[in-house]
């Protein structure tokens, strides 16, 4: 008798101390996936970022919330706020509305308002990447633009492919460029909102899975870096230290260009960049001579 009122006595705790800790796990995954995901999107134009960026913030069967603009004329950077996600929207890389700006300090300046818009935390720096198209010396020169934006928060990239799956990911892995690989490389194929009804009421459901896919593994990763916010060293930066910056960026896209490709087609890759810096133009005013800044990191 005296032994069973013994064992009755140690086993409540134990049993008490099981829930409480059940109750505080479940707590804790609660709190992961309520806590606010702030994601940040950039790649070319095509690459399907405004596309993501409505399935994050409406899961894919409401109405987008960001503007879809025809042969990628987006030259504003998008924020949306849902179901838990910040969505940021960068430019788009083919627009020529800056062609007004044809000096050096109007170039800086672009460079540094854009600077000053992408200050901030983010849980994910997004690479968007088409699976439909073979990656190019645009596409790394776009890479290297951000990465330099985005120093000092590398450990927040994700490269995701958009239009393919699995399958295609492991058949063409060996081709993917190596300064990608060193990251967390995620693919998805969420298919636009149709305006089209008969159509729409195909896709929806099949957008809905890619996209619980997609939030599945970004919340996967989110929660491998224990919830964290990661802020790239321009968001400590002041005004004189981002305008240095911008010179700097600039500076070295433009003899990248220079370096990378054939002289004849230097103006064509400029241009398609020119929505995210003016470089047509800063390029003409620093030629072939002029030497780089060092990049702050």
């Amino acid at each position: 008798m005296f032994t069973g009122l013994c064992t009755f006595s140690l086993e409540v705790p134990m049993v008490s101390n099981y829930r409480k800790m059940k109750r505080e796990l479940g707590a804790c995954s609660r709190e992961a996936e309520e806590r606010e995901k702030k994601v940040i999107l950039f790649g070319r134009t095509g690459a399907d970022k405004t596309n993501v960026a409505n399935a994050l913030v409406t899961g894919g069967l409401g109405t987008a919330v960001f503007e879809l603009e025809n042969h990628g004329k987006s030259i504003e950077i998008k924020f949306k706020r849902g179901r838990g996600w910040s969505v940021t929207d960068t430019v788009g890389g083919l627009s020529l509305a800056e062609a007004e700006m044809k000096s050096r300090s109007a170039a800086v300046d672009t460079v540094t308002n854009l600077l000053k818009r992408l200050r901030g935390e983010y849980s994910h720096i997004i690479y968007c990447k088409s699976a439909m198209e073979v990656s190019s010396a645009v596409d790394h020169l776009i890479w290297l633009a951000y990465e330099q934006i985005f120093a000092g928060a590398e450990e927040a990239y994700v490269v995701l492919y958009t239009g393919g799956d699995e399958v295609w990911l492991d058949m063409h892995w060996n081709m993917q460029p190596e300064y990608l690989k060193d990251h967390n490389v995620l693919v998805s194929d969420i298919c636009p909102i149709s305006v089209l009804q008969v159509r729409e009421k195909r896709q929806a459901a099949v957008r809905e899975k890619e996209v619980e896919k997609l939030e599945k593994r970004l919340q996967e990763i989110f929660e491998s870096k224990d919830q964290g916010y990661f802020r790239p060293s321009i968001t400590d930066m002041d005004d004189e230290q981002l305008r240095e910056k911008s010179e700097a960026l600039l500076i070295f896209l433009a003899e990248k260009i220079q370096s990378m490709l054939h002289p004849n087609l230097w103006m064509k890759v400029a241009s398609k960049l020119s929505s995210f810096f003016p470089l047509v133009w800063y390029f003409r005013e620093i030629g072939s001579t002029k030497s780089a800044i060092p990049l702050q990191r």
